[in-house]
């Protein structure tokens, strides 16, 4: 009698243990689970990450914890706590930079299972690419963050320029066309305000003539090809529209160029001094959240001041490149990964399906960024603005997928070279000394 009783307390234990009442969790889930996901910093708006810690709520029964990272401490903070379960976030962001290093050093999991079920070959492609290693998938797209062409519509007309350019042969010569003729006869005046260390800018030159970065050789060392004849043919190309379109010339890359085709601005010097600005350009190529910066002054009851678009006075396009057809972009954004260190890989994985939901990726796109699945790029909008964001998205370009890419972006040496060239250095003998640099970069242990 005492084992039947045993026996019976024992299953009604087992019972309790396996919770009786849990219809809440769907078969086979974990369980609730606290994870935490790492956001760099400013990158998602407070509203998608409340969409994000409540659906989380719902669909696993856990709390998502979020922190927001300094973008300058990310990647330091990524190598140096994702080797440990116990200070590793569950989940995380990282900027196309960044993630071959981080895929290279082991530290996230395999998501190649998830892959199909996230977007497949529906997902942007170049941020796949960057993620993977030996055929596996390991960060998938975040969002890619929108850049075209925007432009003073009124000095393109005194001008005599009344459409956009077919091709980006006849975006250099309208800009160049623009800046010659000056109809305002402004000082220091640019068809296209271009800083001549923008190099992620100048690549879509290099790019539309064939041209790259780095290439890896069969033993899988990489190398710096700067001095290619395509890459130069390309890089050639962009110094006759800097050295004849740009007078922008600095010794430190201009961080909104764009403000420069309002008819005045002010911001703020060194010393946190307000100072004026004035109109000197006509032209810019800028990431899409830039139109905010844009327009006629305007007051509200309050007295605070801010900016309205004025379609008489600004114009909006996409960059075509040399077929007609979408010029290629260096685009900035995010790829999203699990550490393979965390503990919670399930709930990981539960995130990561509310993150490349319908509803999620169209909140994304709704909000400006680039969603990481292209199906959902309709839901950045009809107007112009998102026709020439989704544009922007067709034919993106990321930094290569080389393990020490981002020392190589750290160390500045590409602003210096775009900037020697721009100058008038010899573009041969330039491209050889960088190219020795570039590549001892690169192969470091």
């Amino acid at each position: 009698m005492r084992l039947r009783i045993a026996v019976v307390m024992g299953l009604i234990c087992a019972l309790i243990l396996t919770g009786c009442g849990s219809s809440e969790q769907p078969p086979g889930s974990p369980g609730a689970q606290e994870i935490t996901l790492w956001l760099i910093q400013g990158s998602t708006p407070k509203a998608l990450q409340n969409y994000l810690i409540s659906e989380y709520a719902n669909i696993n029964g856990g709390q998502l914890i979020i922190r927001e990272q300094p973008r300058v401490d990310m990647l330091t903070m990524l190598e140096t706590q994702l080797p440990y379960e116990t200070i590793t976030p569950d989940v995380f962001e990282i900027t196309n930079t960044w993630t071959s290093r981080i895929v290279s050093l082991g530290y996230v999991s395999d998501l190649s299972d998830l892959y199909t079920e996230l977007g497949g070959t529906n997902l942007l492609q170049s941020f796949v690419d960057v993620g993977m290693m030996d055929s596996a998938y390991y960060t998938l797209p975040y969002y890619f963050e929108p850049k075209f062409v925007l432009y003073r519509k009124d000095i393109w007309r005194d001008a005599s320029l009344t459409k956009p350019p077919k091709t980006l042969s006849e975006f250099g010569e309208m800009v160049i066309a623009v800046t010659e003729k000056n109809p305002r006869a402004i000082t220091e005046f640019s068809g296209l305000l271009l800083d001549d260390h923008d190099w992620r800018t100048g690549m879509t030159w290099v790019y539309a003539n064939g041209g790259e970065l780095v290439a890896m050789e069969e033993d899988g060392t990489w190398v710096s090809t700067l001095s290619d004849p395509a890459t130069i043919q390309g890089i050639l190309a962009l110094r006759e529209i800097q050295q004849n379109a740009s007078r922008v010339r600095s010794n430190q890359p201009e961080a909104a160029p764009w403000l420069h085709l309002n008819d005045t601005e002010k911001k703020k010097d060194e010393d946190g001094n307000l100072i004026g600005m004035i109109l000197t350009g006509a032209t810019v190529l800028a990431p899409g959240w830039a139109v905010k910066s844009l327009g006629d002054v305007v007051k509200n009851e309050a007295g605070h001041e801010s900016r309205v678009w004025n379609e008489d006075t600004f114009g909006v396009f996409a960059l075509p490149g040399e077929d007609g057809n979408p010029a290629p972009l260096l685009l900035g954004g995010s790829t999203i990964a699990i550490a393979k260190k965390s503990e919670n890989q399930e709930g990981a994985r539960q995130l990561l399906q509310i993150i490349f939901s319908r509803e999620f990726q169209t909140m994304l796109a709704q909000n400006g960024l680039g969603p990481g699945n292209t199906t959902y790029f309709d839901a950045l909008g009809t107007d112009q603005f998102a026709r020439a964001a989704r544009a922007s998205g067709t034919n993106v370009k990321l930094p290569p997928a080389a393990p020490n890419w981002a020392k190589v972006e750290t160390a500045g040496v590409l602003e210096d070279f775009f900037h020697l060239v721009a100058q008038g250095g010899n573009v041969e003998e330039l491209a050889a000394e960088y190219d020795r640099i570039i590549t001892d970069i690169l192969n470091r242990k």
